[in-house]
């Protein structure tokens, strides 16, 4: 590996220290810092960039691949099958990442690596790693009209070394770029050089805070209000208006649409249509036909007509905002009315979110993300302190700008929910499934008011618990297609089957025991290794792969047999009664 320079050397130890990546090899580490640097800012979820490394084996050429769909990472063929049942249109994006350490940009490598990508997409045959991407893909361009628009293609070529603009490079961008765009698959290819300059400012922009630079002209300073700093409304131009929803490379920013409840609906939605319609042949009258768009900010920088806003969200005009973005070339004449409030408090930011949306068709499910659990859960996970603290991400990406928050004890909604239901409802077979779906299907049984809190936390701590057994080697990567019957099968291991209801004093207090258990080293160690082996038992020979792990009789074979090893195992101190 190449002396870094001590910029990225020290960024990239950063990075290491709050991934606990310790245990990898320095040019792993570095393929995990590069792909973080390079995906993270795309997706609206935090990163876990053992998702998206293919780099180990003897794959060739490539070290990273995501599959963007909506602002997502989807990694198997059963998240887009929910995903699709939503009826809203599918933007897909391909991002392809080969990092080489050595420091230099060499012309046969760039090429092998653009030749990689186009064999993924055109040959039958791809290494194992990439087989499961290979499967969805192939899914994925068989939607046809369901696509918005053919996928973008995107290669990021990243050494710790300097681009200079080499004619001779980029006479072999050009070509491999061309020989893609040949096939006619892509709407848009792109290869980018990432050198040690380009690669640190990826990485800060990974952890910023959103911020937009916008000119706000026509609009009216509303009266002070209790636990508001700044209120505004008015109207703005179409262009001003697209640079609070897109990103520095012109894409969506779909981050800022958390808060707003509900994803686009599409755009052959009536409603939708109609408001793609109204630009079109009405764009001098979109402010008067339109009810338009509310932000909230955290904090704004105001100098006359000039803004900067700061950890905003789009908290009503999801629709609008995605109608606008994909009629943005005809946008001319279209103004925009934008109602802006600025608080720190977030009680005030959940009334104005709830009293925009009930006032359009958002039914009460979809309203979930706002309730005063989701709060409470944040605050309970916040109570516990060093080794023990996990840390709830209520909204998307809100620890991402605190450098001090190790990312690897951040637990997502979509983990939440999927541990959750994995550890103590039962159902590992369905956390494949994409997590907003999953969490409809299962409906009252998470997230009720009167739920005590403790079993959300020990099901956050055996995730947590796993990952980090995966990482050290402890658990065996064959074992990841069945990562959440581990979860269930410790739960039946240590406590049995039996459970108290949720809102119960006897549950909180299992709960409890359960994370304390997990939290030990050696005994989570011995635990998992015990799960380990009830799930490879319940496999019955069968491979362990995602189709498999979607299995109802998988599910109940895990069961039978964590309750047959949880017998034999009653002298284990770990073993709860």
């Amino acid at each position: 590996m190449a002396t870094l320079d001590r910029i990225t050397e020290s960024l990239l130890n950063s990075f290491i220290e709050q991934e606990q990546l310790q245990h990898l090899k320095a040019h792993e580490a570095f393929e995990h810092f590069a792909a973080f640097s390079v995906i993270a800012p795309k997706l609206h979820e935090s990163l876990a960039t053992d998702d998206v490394a293919v780099g180990h084996g003897s794959t060739p050429g490539i070290d990273s691949l995501a599959i963007v769909t909506n602002g997502a990472l989807i990694s198997s063929p059963d998240e887009l099958d929910e995903l699709t049942k939503s009826g809203s249109s599918i933007d897909v994006d391909f991002y392809f990442i080969q990092s080489k350490t050595s420091g230099k940009f060499e012309g046969a490598r760039m090429a092998d690596f653009a030749d990689e990508v186009r064999s993924f997409f055109q040959s039958a045959d791809v290494h194992a790693s990439l087989q499961e991407a290979k499967e969805l893909t192939t899914k994925l361009l068989s939607l046809g009209m369901r696509l918005k628009r053919n996928p973008t293609c995107h290669m990021y070529y990243v050494t710790p070394g300097r681009w200079n603009d080499d004619p001779f490079l980029q006479k072999k961008i050009a070509t491999s770029v061309e020989r893609l765009e040949d096939t006619n698959m892509f709407s848009k290819v792109l290869f980018t050089p990432v050198g040690a300059n380009q690669l640190q400012d990826m990485y800060r922009a990974a952890h910023s805070k959103t911020e937009v630079n916008f000119t706000f002209s026509s609009k009216v300073t509303l009266p002070k209000i209790e636990g508001v700093q700044q209120s505004y409304i008015g109207v703005l131009p179409g262009s001003q208006f697209l640079q609070i929803i897109r990103d520095v490379d012109g894409d969506l920013r779909r981050g800022i649409f958390e808060d707003n409840v509900r994803d686009f609906q599409g755009s052959n939605n009536p409603v939708n249509a109609k408001i793609r319609t109204s630009i079109e042949t009405s764009g001098d009258r979109f402010s008067v036909l339109n009810n338009g768009v509310t932000i909230v900010a955290k904090a704004a920088t105001v100098l006359g007509d000039d803004f900067t806003l700061e950890d905003f969200q789009i908290v009503n005009g999801c629709q609008t905002s995605n109608v606008l973005f994909e009629a943005r070339e005809s946008l001319t004449d279209v103004t925009i009315p934008v109602r802006i409030i600025v608080t720190q408090d977030d009680s005030i930011a959940t009334q104005i979110t709830d009293a925009t949306n009930s006032q359009s068709q958002v039914k009460t499910e979809d309203l979930y993300s706002l309730l005063q659990f989701q709060r409470k859960l944040e605050a309970f996970f916040a109570t516990y302190s060093e080794p023990e603290r996990l840390y709830y991400e209520r909204r998307s990406q809100q620890y991402r700008a605190i450098s001090t928050t190790p990312r690897s004890r951040v637990v997502t909604r979509a983990q939440l929910v999927k541990s959750f239901a994995s550890v103590f409802l039962d159902e590992p077979n369905r956390a494949s499934r994409y997590y907003s779906t999953l969490y409809s299907v299962l409906g009252e049984r998470l997230f009720n008011d009167d739920h005590e809190l403790e079993s959300y936390y020990a099901a956050a701590v055996a995730l947590f618990r796993s990952e980090a057994l995966f990482r050290s080697g402890v658990l065996k990567n064959e074992l990841k297609p069945v990562r959440y019957h581990l979860l269930q099968a410790v739960r039946h291991l240590v406590s049995g089957n039996k459970l108290e209801p949720f809102n119960s004093a006897a549950q909180k207090r299992a709960a409890a025991s359960f994370a304390t258990l997990l939290w030990n080293p050696t005994h989570s160690e011995s635990i998992f290794a015990a799960a380990a082996k009830v799930v490879v038992d319940a496999s019955d020979g069968n491979e362990l792969t995602r189709d498999f792990s979607k299995l109802a009789t998988f599910t109940k074979r895990v069961a039978e047999e964590a309750a047959a090893a949880r017998a034999l195992l009653q002298s284990e101190s770990w073993i709860l009664t």
